[in-house]
């Protein structure tokens, strides 16, 4: 599943899914275990064109 957000900064804010996500659980799953968050400067992107920023990959 996806799910696209729009937000002002999605550099500065792309946090605050990541802590709904540790916090709530949706349909018994833990998102933060399992989702992927990916910020891009454009309304729509590839996801390619995107920067992982969840989990940090190292």
């Amino acid at each position: 599943m996806g799910i696209w957000l729009k937000v002002e900064n999605a550099s500065e804010n792309w946090h605050i899914v990541k802590e709904l996500f540790q916090k709530e659980k949706f349909k018994g799953n833990n998102l933060a275990m399992s989702a992927q968050i990916y910020i891009s400067e454009n309304d729509t992107d590839d996801i390619e064109n995107c920067m992982l920023v969840f989990p940090k990959k190292y």
